[in-house]
This record gives C-alpha cells, sequence and structure tokens, in this order.
C-alpha cells in the first residue's frame, strides 16, 4: 500500500486460517498513535478475517529496523516493508473486551490431504 515492495511465495489455500482478529474492536484513540505514520493495517482495531498467514523466513525480510514503544508495558510499533505493524500488549477498557480476552481459543486444521502436505513441506526445502 505505501511502497514498491514485492515479494513472492507460494502459498497453501485453505478456507480459514483462525477466526477473526481482534476478537473484539479495539479502541485506537487509547493507544496514542503518532498520527504522521502509516500501518499497514489501518483497519486493524476491527474484526475481521486473517488472509494470510506467513512463516519466519519471509517475516523477518518484511521487518525493518526501527520501532517505537507506546508506553511502558503497552504495544510497539514495529516498521516494515508493508507499513508499520503494532505488537504487543493492547490496553482493555470495557468489560466485553475483557471478557473475549480471557476466553481460550485453539485453532487447528485437520486435513485428508496429508501426502500433499508432506509433498509441499518437501519442494519448499
Amino acid at each position: 500500500m505505501h511502497n514498491n515492495y514485492n515479494i513472492q511465495i507460494s502459498c497453501y489455500v485453505i478456507n480459514e486460517i483462525t477466526g477473526d482478529l481482534p476478537k473484539c474492536p479495539i479502541d485506537k484513540k487509547q493507544l496514542n498513535l503518532p498520527t504522521h505514520i502509516e500501518l499497514a493495517d489501518p483497519s486493524f482495531d476491527q474484526p475481521s478475517s486473517i488472509h494470510m498467514l506467513i512463516g519466519a523466513d519471509i517475516f523477518w525480510d518484511i521487518l525493518k529496523s526501527k520501532q517505537r514503544s507506546l508506553g511502558l508495558n503497552r504495544a510497539k510499533l514495529i516498521s516494515s516493508h508493508l507499513g508499520w505493524l503494532i505488537a504487543g500488549p493492547i490496553p482493555l477498557n470495557s468489560i466485553k473486551q475483557r471478557q473475549q480476552i480471557n476466553k481460550t481459543h485453539c485453532n487447528h486444521i485437520i486435513t485428508n490431504q496429508n501426502k500433499e502436505l508432506s509433498s509441499f513441506a518437501r519442494n519448499q526445502r
């Protein structure tokens, strides 16, 4: 969105990676985000489906070296080729948010395509 960075990757396509994230809306005003930054996901604060899960082999290539703290025990902003990423603790300002976060969520994939997955993994080495 913010530059001409691109990378070619191979993906295994599945119907759903995980449930919507975040689990409940986040109040951006509570984060005190700097106004001049360009976020990789400007709507990170609204529950939405996850479109892609990348591996560490690509993740570390996407990151840049700048970081900005949003305060003690608060999230950090991390620069990336995709824009700024937000990671870390988010203040919970509502009972609904606390209830959602305190639930345990377990995600896994069951597939009958084990041979395809094994073949896919071998071909990626």
